[in-house]
């Protein structure tokens, strides 16, 4: 029987996705202190890249008595009005969890001095804009270790969304660390262009098993759930 491994962004996650956008607050402890928001683009229960800000976000928040109301699902085109709609209704923390938030809260920035911007995996900078870019490259590259020394085809597959800097590193990691093991090893890589439909994943990682693939890694948030599917 043929070997399949699926491998997600936070070493082989499974996960369930929401469809739609959803803005709700979350209960802070008892105390007085700040109004925070978080926004996301995609699922606050996806088991991947935005569960992880919003569980952290929530702890973080009933530790030291914050408010915290969160909007998921965000496609790109809504992230500035996102943004806009926190600052004016008087959130004193705005954070914008991935790259593509990173022009917008800039944008947005400038017309509210009193609320304080901040990104993820972007280069935004200013008065009140803040950012922080993580090294996930270097957890791509033990997974890509990992792989190789899992495959028996020498064949590996990357699934991700949309190729912007911050993703395509992860890709580029996962495959320096399969070719410190096996050099010769091939790495096919995918773009689904979408955080959340799940069909495009499905699609890419059945092509990718039909080429002999025995390992496939996904860095795709709930859109990666379909390479999960394909593997059973």
């Amino acid at each position: 029987m043929k070997k399949l491994v699926v491998m997600g962004l936070a070493m082989a996650m499974t996960a369930a996705m929401v469809n739609g956008v959803c803005t709700q607050p979350v209960q802070a402890a008892d105390g007085e202190g700040l109004k925070v928001a978080l926004l996301l683009s995609g699922a606050a229960n996806d088991q991947g890249w935005n569960q992880t800000a919003y569980e952290g976000a929530q702890k973080a928040c009933e530790k030291y008595g914050y408010e915290l109301a969160y909007t998921e699902n965000l496609e790109v085109a809504d992230i500035s009005a996102a943004f806009a709609d926190y600052a004016s209704a008087g959130y004193d923390v705005v954070i914008g969890h991935g790259y593509e938030f990173g022009d917008p809260a800039l944008e947005v920035a400038e017309t509210y001095p009193d609320t304080k911007f901040i990104c993820t995996e972007a280069d935004a900078s200013a008065d009140n804009v803040a950012s922080y870019v993580m090294a996930c490259e270097q957890t791509a590259y033990v997974e890509g270790i990992i792989a190789a020394s899992t495959s028996e085809s020498g064949k590996l597959g990357a699934i991700g969304p949309i190729p912007g800097d911050s993703l395509v590193k992860i890709i580029n990691g996962y495959e320096d660390g399969a070719k410190s093991v096996n050099p010769d090893i091939e790495v096919q890589t995918a773009w689904t262009n979408s955080f959340v439909d799940t069909q495009l994943a499905q699609e890419a990682a059945k092509a990718m098993i039909d080429n002999d693939v025995d390992v496939i890694k996904h860095c795709a948030n709930a859109c990666g759930n379909g390479a999960m599917t394909a593997a059973v």
